[in-house]
């Protein structure tokens, strides 16, 4: 076993990781777990050599993350995950032999199942419904301002962007990735999308109909004002490229004035379990639905089905219920 600090294995692995293509979320989020679990075996072990870390010393670190610090099951076995890949890591570069890993011993911790409760049909009518009449309004009020295109711009943007993220099942990334180069006549062609996979989606002609009433929008707005226009789809005002935070915080608002449901996480996120949950409603095989919100395992997408709240499945309970069809004999 060769003597090395945690930190120069850290910093190895990071340019390993770069040189691998790794998306720089990845690469910030393994730092900062790898940054975390380095400070506090030193500040509770005093030990900064990659050899010296014991197996005992990665779980007491994992109870620490779950008692002191509150973080969820979730959180912190991404924080195993990160060592684990550093040690896996030393061994592939033989710094150390396959028994001497730490993490072998290491159990993942055990994940509760989420129930994720999402939109509502009426929900998304009503968020629909919304955007329109703000539209209205802003328009009537701004146009004696010659404001108007602005408004109308950003209006028209809100509207396809809801639509967008009911229809496609985006992740917020891919949506603020796309370009007029990736729609065609039956859908959208994402690029690059989680782990750098391409894929087509196919968008109804609505959305189709929509971004034609908004890149109209957009060419009135953006040739009155002075502003150099990204080659992105949805931009801001001042023409720089939208970004997940700004999703975000719109979608957030939209909700919000639409009357969704408090209980209901009003985020991009939330459409694309929408968007599943209709597919699921519609009778869409599994392996259709992997390809269509792109998963790369058809595991993950049982997994992420499992988590719904699935009204199909509570109205075939009802009707399959033998109280309930008992009473329904009798009357």
């Amino acid at each position: 076993m060769e003597k090395i600090r945690l930190e120069e294995l850290i910093t190895e692995l990071d340019f390993t990781d770069r040189a691998r293509g790794l998306s720089p979320k990845t690469l910030k989020k393994n730092k900062k777990a790898l940054k975390l679990f380095r400070e506090y075996i030193w500040k509770e072990f005093g030990v900064e050599e990659m050899g010296e870390v014991s197996t005992h010393m990665i779980r007491s670190y994992l109870i620490y993350r779950k008692e002191k610090c509150g973080n969820k099951e979730t959180y912190i076995n991404s924080h195993l995950r990160s060592i684990r890949a550093l040690y896996r890591y030393a061994v592939d570069e033989e710094y150390l032999k396959e028994f001497e890993n730490p993490t072998n011993r290491v159990k993942w911790m055990k994940e509760a199942s989420p129930v994720i409760i999402t939109f509502s049909d009426d929900e998304m009518k009503s968020m629909l419904n919304y955007v329109d009449k703000q539209r209205q309004n802003k328009l009537a009020r701004y146009d004696e301002f010659h404001l108007g295109y602005m408004t109308e711009f950003l209006r028209e943007r809100d509207k396809l962007l809801i639509m967008v993220l009911a229809d496609s099942g985006l992740r917020a990334s891919e949506i603020c990735g796309l370009t007029d180069a990736t729609y065609n006549q039956h859908g959208i062609h994402v690029v690059e999308g989680k782990g750098k996979k391409g894929r087509v989606v196919f968008v109804s002609p609505l959305v189709l109909k929509q971004k034609m009433k908004y890149d109209r929008a957009k060419s009135r707005y953006f040739d009155s004002v002075d502003y150099n226009v990204k080659k992105s789809v949805f931009v801001t005002r001042k023409g720089s490229k939208y970004s997940v935070d700004m999703m975000e915080r719109d979608v957030k608002r939209i909700a919000v004035h639409a009357g969704v449901r408090q209980e209901v996480r009003a985020s991009p996120h939330t459409f694309r379990h929408y968007f599943t949950q209709s597919l699921v409603r519609y009778g869409t095989d599994i392996y259709t639905i992997q390809r269509l919100i792109g998963h790369s395992s058809i595991k993950t997408t049982e997994v992420y089905l499992n988590s719904l709240v699935n009204e199909v499945v509570i109205k075939k309970g009802l009707s399959a219920s033998p109280l309930m069809n008992l009473y329904e004999l009798e009357s």
